[in-house]
C-alpha cells in the first residue's frame, strides 16, 4: 500500500508537470505565432505602436470607442482602398492597418495622399483621447518615428508603374528633366529631380525679382511688423520673428513686404535664389513634422476637419530653413523654405547651410539653386525691406495667372 501510494504521488507529479509543460508550450507557441503574425503583417514602426498599445491600451481603446462621424457628416475616403472609411466601431487592428497603409503609400498625380491626413483628422475630431495620442508621450515620439519611417520609404525602391503614371501626367514636360541612367529608382529621387537649365531661363537684370520655385503666389502681405501674421499654407500663420527663429535680422523687414509661394505636389521641388547677392545667414529650424504636435484641442473642436480650407495655425511652427541675402542695391531679402505635411524634408545646397556658424558668407547668383524639398508639402516665403517690393508689377498682355474651369455640380 505504501508503494502504491508513493507511485500515485509520483504519477500525480508527472501528470501535473506534463500539464504545466503543455500549458507553457501552448502559451509560448501562441505568443510566437502572434509575434510572427505581427512581424509578417506590420513594419517595425507599426509593430512599435502595437507594443506601446499593449503596454497602455486605454488611450487608443477609448479614442476608438468615442470616435464620431466627422463634421462633414460623411465618412472620408481611404486613399489606400478608395472606399469610404469611418472610425465608428473600429478596433486597434484597424488603426494599425491604417498606419501600415499610410506608411507604404506612394503618391501619384491622381492621388497625392492627403486623404491619409483627412482620415486621421476624422479620428481626432471632438475626441480628447485621440488628442492625447498626438500631443503626449510616448505617442508623440512615435509620430516622429513614423515620419522618419515614411521618409525612408520614399527613399526606398519605387514600383516602375508609379513613375510611369508621373511620366504620363507630365507628358512632353517629362523631357524637361534630367533622367538618371536606368530611370528613377526611388520616389524621392523623382520628387527632387533636376531640371535642364535651358527649361528655366533666369529673366532680366538685377532689378527683376524672379520666382524661387515653380509655385503659386497665394499671399502678399504689406507693411509688415515683427508680429504680422503671414499665411504659409492651409492658413497656417507665422510672424517674421517666428519664421526666422529670432534672427537678429528679423526686424529689418518691419514695414516691408512678404510673398508666400506654394509648391504643389506635382511640380519641380528645387528652389533657387530670387535675387543675386551674398548669403550672410542661413539656418535649419526644427519644428513640427507630423503636423499634430502641441495644443490642437481648439483646432479639432472648432469645426476644422481637414481639407484645403482647414486652418492649421494651431499646429505651431513647421520645420523650415531660411536664408538672409544681402543685395547691393535692395537691402536684405529673406527667403524661408517651409516644409508642411508628411515628411517635409528640407535640404540646403552645398556651402549654404549654417552661415556664418559653420560656413562663411557665400555669394549667390540670381537663379542659383539654394536647396530642395524631399517628399512633403512645401512653400517658399520671401521677405523684403520697406518700399523695395511694394507689389506685383506686370505689363499688359503678360501672364497673370492660370484659370480653372468652373466645376459643374452634375
Amino acid at each position: 500500500m505504501l508503494f502504491k501510494k508513493k507511485e500515485r504521488v509520483v504519477l500525480g507529479h508527472r501528470a501535473l508537470f506534463g500539464i504545466l509543460f503543455f500549458l507553457l508550450f501552448t502559451v509560448s507557441f501562441s505568443s510566437f505565432n502572434n509575434d510572427a503574425f505581427a512581424e509578417a503583417k506590420y513594419s517595425p514602426v507599426v509593430q512599435k505602436l502595437l507594443v506601446l498599445y499593449e503596454a497602455n491600451p486605454e488611450v487608443l481603446d477609448k479614442a476608438l470607442a468615442v470616435a464620431i462621424t466627422p463634421a462633414t457628416g460623411q465618412c472620408s475616403v481611404s486613399p489606400v482602398t478608395g472606399k469610404p472609411f469611418c472610425w465608428n466601431g473600429k478596433s486597434v487592428n484597424d488603426l494599425l492597418d491604417f498606419f501600415e497603409g499610410w506608411l507604404n503609400f506612394t503618391p501619384t498625380p491622381q492621388n497625392d495622399g492627403f486623404d491619409n491626413y483627412q482620415l486621421f483628422y476624422d479620428l481626432c475630431y471632438n475626441n480628447n483621447y485621440a488628442l492625447q495620442f498626438v500631443r503626449t508621450e510616448p505617442w508623440l515620439s512615435w509620430t516622429r518615428d513614423f515620419t522618419k519611417a515614411r521618409g525612408e520609404k520614399m527613399d526606398g525602391p519605387v514600383k516602375p508603374e508609379i513613375i510611369q503614371k508621373w511620366k504620363e501626367f507630365l507628358g512632353s514636360h517629362w523631357n524637361d528633366y534630367v533622367i538618371p541612367e536606368g530611370g528613377f529608382t526611388s520616389f524621392n529621387q523623382f520628387f527632387i529631380r533636376k531640371i535642364k537649365a535651358e527649361k528655366r531661363p533666369v529673366f532680366g537684370d538685377d532689378t527683376i525679382l524672379v520666382a524661387p520655385a515653380d509655385s503659386v503666389v497665394n499671399a502678399i502681405n504689406f507693411n509688415l511688423s515683427a508680429t504680422t501674421k503671414i499665411s504659409t499654407k492651409y492658413s497656417e500663420n507665422l510672424n517674421v520673428r517666428e519664421l526666422l527663429d529670432g534672427s537678429k535680422y528679423a526686424d529689418t523687414f518691419s514695414g516691408g513686404t512678404a510673398i508666400s509661394c506654394v509648391l504643389l505636389p506635382t511640380v519641380y521641388h528645387r528652389y533657387h535664389a530670387p535675387v543675386g547677392g551674398t548669403v550672410i545667414e542661413s539656418r535649419s529650424v526644427d519644428g513640427t513634422s507630423f503636423g499634430l504636435a502641441g495644443d490642437v484641442d481648439s483646432f479639432f473642436n472648432n469645426g476644422n476637419f481637414g481639407g484645403n480650407k482647414t486652418k492649421f495655425g494651431v499646429f505651431g511652427t513647421y520645420h523650415r530653413g531660411y536664408y538672409i541675402i544681402q543685395t547691393e542695391k535692395y537691402g536684405l531679402v529673406g527667403m524661408i523654405s517651409v516644409g508642411l505635411d508628411d515628411v517635409n524634408s528640407i535640404n540646403f545646397a552645398s556651402g549654404f547651410a549654417d552661415i556664418p556658424k559653420k560656413s562663411p558668407a557665400k555669394i549667390v547668383k540670381k537663379g542659383q539653386r539654394l536647396g530642395y524639398f524631399a517628399y512633403g508639402g512645401s512653400l517658399v516665403i520671401l521677405l523684403f525691406e520697406p518700399n523695395v517690393f511694394p507689389g506685383l508689377k506686370i505689363s499688359q498682355g503678360q501672364q497673370l495667372g492660370i484659370l480653372n474651369k468652373i466645376q459643374s455640380d452634375e
